[in-house]
């Protein structure tokens, strides 16, 4: 790309609208399916045929062909999902109290036959393959070895017939007492990049098995499953409902058919005891309304409002900045409370949103968004960030679930405007910012690796979540906050324009971040993917003393020694000089040397004048640590008890600084990043410190746990 034509582009984005309409390609996507499954929730087992119609788009002939067959992670505990599953943050408490309860959980999926062209044409082999550890006991991963290479451009069709039973929930997907959350529950075709996806320079197949820490990857397609279930069975799906051909095969079943173009995922939910409401919602972006539905249990569907209202405020902001959803519909299941194990999860014009339970009509939890709102507000971000896009969950699973986390707490933000009470608890803000700013303050410090790492199931032991959620959320927070909310939505939806349906990966995004939000955020974001420790600033030491001319001699007449001696505090022209010690940094073999000079900041607060000769001076002397980042400066803010506050420019190069002053007044406090910019920080109350004790910070939290403790014991005491 020649200059010019880099400047046409930062130019066209900076004038282009924030967001703009991406609708479903008008081509077909890679992948058919048509699918047919009884499913009967009681016996939680199921039988099913699919026919998939695949088109060879890469620069190769390809002779054998991936299946995913996940729902065999839960087939018993020798599976890699079961091996990794401690490490990946499932506790042995509840892995143990879990198989307690359940003697029998297991669920799987058996290929039954995998023919070519039509289901009675050739049989082929297939075996299942376990690329990533060799596990001889995980049968997640199938590969089926064609009877002839299909060419490049060419097409091919298999017929598999398939069956099986589903597990008890322990991750996504499972049935219990009739109620079935049905997941990842068909043999689905892996991904092949063709030349130019993802940094590809030959086409290539991208297949893992099925990993705890991970979810899912998978190319799109256009769906047409046919459900067959028990009479009474409520069913909702992926997609808009269609008239189903023909009867079920059993007497006393309902049959149920469902098709949606350009997605790559297929889930529904079935169980007796259950109810939906539908509410019709323009989002912005769009003239045409889309078909939001609730299901939850019976009993408890009047909270379903809870869930429209979220879903609809949340496509209206990420309709307005980044693009309107283009999908007519979108089910929101709230699943029962022994279900809560299949909640909290995303798929394509379907997610779970936080469990249904009693306990949220209890005054105190009717305005909490905890579980349910927020919950919402997540699946649906994940609706761009990983429906719409399409990234590689297993390989770079933070490009949507740290983008997810960020959105959700935009469109918290939204929703607080109308809930200001559900905002607070006990008069504390609570929302995602917070809970963001605790899990970097409790597993901040053990990260050890850099964001931009593959494949995402090995980062270190449970640092997933802190990894993937919170860190990369917070690094888009960080950057909002340094270059501005237009600068990143514009990022997000040249992005999204450029990317929707294509499967892009970091690089793709650094591009974007370049052309829409220019050089200063990509080279932010690019050090933050590649850095192995979250940016830590500090407030090291601070020292204030009276100052004292030096004893011994000096050379100088004692009329003159005091000025010689204390240059700094010279304030005649309205500026305070500081004395400023970088120690200057290393990048590789180049040395930026370090250096001692003085600085003259004008205040940002108060006055300065003229200091009189018998005035009492006090030294004070900061000690500042940082990260050594090339894109991450910080403003240091000095409070004086005369009231001049000062502010200084530190760039972060080096990993340290000392500020001197010389003044009539004593420094309050120092403060580094004082606008709060850097979310990155996973402890920010380091980054200042006071002279003297702030004695209304323990007053203040003293008396709000006092407070807490005996509306606690209140609520109690009410349910007695």
């Amino acid at each position: 790309m020649t200059v010019r034509t880099l400047c046409v582009l930062v130019a066209a984005a900076a004038v282009l609208p924030a967001a703009r309409a991406v609708e479903l390609p008008a081509g077909d996507p890679p992948l058919r399916y048509e699918i047919r499954i009884a499913l009967d929730p009681d016996a939680r087992t199921f039988e099913g045929h699919e026919r998939i119609v695949w088109h060879n788009r890469g620069d190769a002939p390809v002779d054998r062909v991936p299946l995913h067959v996940y729902l065999n992670a839960f087939a018993h505990r020798g599976t890699t999902f079961w091996r990794e599953s401690p490490e990946a943050g499932f506790g042995r408490f509840a892995e143990r109290r879990f198989f307690e309860v359940h003697d029998d959980p297991w669920g799987w999926n058996e290929l039954r036959a995998v023919r070519r062209d039509r289901p009675d044409g050739p049989e082929l082999a297939f075996a299942a393959i376990a690329p990533d550890d060799g596990n001889p006991l995980d049968r997640t991963l199938f590969e089926v070895r064609l009877d002839r290479p299909v060419p490049p451009g060419g097409t091919l069709a298999l017929a598999i017939d398939f069956g099986g039973r589903l597990p008890v929930p322990w991750a996504r997907t499972g049935c219990e007492h009739g109620f079935c959350l049905v997941a990842q529950w068909f043999p689905k075709v892996a991904v092949l990049e063709p030349p130019g996806t993802r940094g590809a320079r030959h086409a290539r197949w991208n297949a893992h098995q099925f990993h705890a820490a991970t979810e899912f990857y998978a190319d799109f397609a256009d769906f047409d499953v046919t459900v067959d279930v028990p009479d009474g069975v409520l069913v909702a799906a992926t997609g808009v409902e269609r008239p189903a051909d023909g009867a079920p095969e059993r007497e006393g079943w309902t049959r149920r058919r469902w098709v949606q173009r350009w997605v790559h995922d297929f889930a529904f939910v079935a169980g007796r005891d259950l109810a939906e409401r539908t509410v019709e919602h323009v989002p912005a972006g769009r003239s045409t309304p889309v078909l939001l539905r609730a299901v939850l249990p019976a009993a408890l569907v009047h909270q379903a409002p809870r869930s429209l209202d979220a879903a609809a405020v949340s496509l209206d902001v990420l309709g307005e900045a980044i693009g309107p959803y283009p999908y007519d519909t979108l089910t929101v299941v709230a699943p029962p409370g022994f279900a809560g194990r299949t909640a909290g999860m995303e798929y394509p014009t379907f997610i779970t949103g936080g469990t249904a339970d009693p306990v949220l009509d209890w005054p105190p939890r009717r305005e909490m968004p905890l579980f349910v709102e927020v919950t919402v507000m997540h699946e649906v971000a994940h609706q761009y960030f990983y429906g719409l896009l399409a990234n590689d969950e297993r390989e770079e699973g933070f490009l949507d679930e740290g983008f997810a986390t960020y959105w959700e707490e935009r469109i918290f933000e939204r929703w607080a405007e109308e809930h200001p009470r559900a905002t607070r608890l006990l008069g504390r803000r609570t929302g995602d910012g917070e809970m963001i700013e605790l899990m970097l303050a409790f597993s901040g410090e053990s990260l050890r690796e850099p964001l931009l790492r593959r494949p995402t199931w090995l980062y270190e032991h449970r640092t997933h979540g802190a990894q993937i959620y919170a860190r990369m959320a917070a690094l888009l927070a960080t950057a909002e906050r340094r270059f501005g909310r237009p600068a990143t939505d514009r990022v997000f939806a040249a992005y999204f324009r450029r990317h929707a349906f294509s499967h892009p990966g970091t690089a793709d995004f650094l591009a974007a971040a370049r052309a829409a939000g220019g050089e200063a955020m990509a080279a932010l974001l690019a050090e933050e993917f590649a850095a192995r420790r979250l940016p830590l600033y500090r407030v090291e030491e601070v020292d204030v003393r009276r100052f004292e001319v030096p004893r011994g001699r000096s050379g100088l007449e004692p009329e003159h020694l005091r000025d010689a001696a204390a240059p700094l505090a010279v304030e005649r022209d309205g500026r305070v000089r500081v004395e400023v010690t970088d120690p200057g940094h290393v990048r590789g073999l180049e040395v930026a040397a370090g250096a001692t000079r003085l600085v003259a900041l004008a205040p940002v607060a108060g006055r300065v004048g003229p200091v009189a000769a018998d005035a009492t001076l006090w030294e004070t002397q900061v000690r500042l640590s940082g990260p050594g980042r090339d894109h991450l400066p910080v403003t240091v803010e000095l409070r004086f008890d005369d009231g001049v506050v000062l502010r200084q420019r530190w760039d972060g190069r080096a990993l340290w600084r000392r500020l001197r002053t010389v003044r009539p007044a004593r420094l309050v406090d120092v403060r580094i990043d004082p606008e709060q910019t850097i979310v990155l920080d996973p402890l920010p109350l380091d980054d200042g410190r006071r002279v003297e004790p702030d004695r209304r910070f323990v007053r203040d939290w003293g008396l709000f746990l006092v407070g807490a403790a005996e509306w606690l014991v209140a609520a109690v005491g009410g349910l007695l």
